[in-house]
């Protein structure tokens, strides 16, 4: 845009009169990201390193950009030893997870993802990452416990409160999906619970229960969703 070509140039110019400003280079850097040039960005990061190699912040920006360029190891490497640091910081423990994903690394990654889950028990993407490298493992056994773990965290720790029942049917899709239909019964009724005029909860619930003979309840939530959402062509 007109005003991020703006921002470049005066940031260029202070780089002249100034050069070796790390805040400076890694604004400059954060805009050659966003023109997709992660190239020069690299060029940036790197002489922003050199003018505060213990600058936390530019650290990290640096290993997100080593990931946009493919190289997994380096940015691994960096990602290692920020979280050394901070082992609570949540965007390098989401980045190492992606890197442990890429490279097959699915015990690493489900780490990584449980950690985030751990701080974050309502959100309901690194708790469905965590289940996914998981399954990836083929511990696909581990999962009926470590779903119903999640599923008291998350009601213990938010008060049953509308908001979480994405992450309760987040649960609710993966033990479906790894084969764990009494699971994901619980799991989808938990979310029922707290979101009852969800025609896509309710639907889902209604799936499953169709699914293991228990045809006139899902019938009837059948019948609820599409008073909910008359548009609702699957119910």
């Amino acid at each position: 845009s007109h005003q991020l070509s703006e921002a470049e140039k005066l940031l260029e110019i202070l780089d002249a009169e100034q050069p070796s400003r790390a805040p400076t280079l890694a604004l400059l850097a954060e805009i050659a990201v966003r023109h997709g040039n992660y190239v020069k960005a690299e060029r940036l990061w790197e002489r922003a390193l050199n003018a505060d190699p213990d600058n936390f912040s530019v650290r990290f920006g640096h290993a997100q950009n080593l990931f946009r360029l493919n190289r997994f190891t380096d940015a691994e490497k960096i990602l290692n030893n920020l979280i050394s640091e901070r082992p609570d910081y949540q965007p390098a423990l989401g980045l190492l997870a992606r890197v442990s994903e890429i490279t097959e690394d699915y015990s690493r990654a489900e780490s990584c993802w449980s950690e985030i889950y751990r701080n974050n028990p309502s959100d309901f993407w690194p708790l469905e990452s965590a289940c996914r490298a998981i399954i990836m493992q083929g511990k696909q056994h581990e999962l009926p416990q470590w779903l119903n773990n999640a599923q008291q965290r998350i009601l213990s720790n938010a008060g049953h409160h509308v908001r979480d029942a994405p992450s309760l049917t987040a649960l609710g899709h993966i033990a479906f999906l790894s084969g764990q239909p009494v699971e994901a019964i619980k799991l989808y009724r938990s979310a029922h619970a707290l979101c009852t005029d969800n025609d896509r909860i309710t639907t889902y619930l209604a799936d499953v229960l169709h699914e293991m003979g228990q045809h006139d309840e899902a019938r009837a939530l059948y019948q609820r969703a599409i008073v909910v959402a008359p548009d609702n062509r699957h119910a």
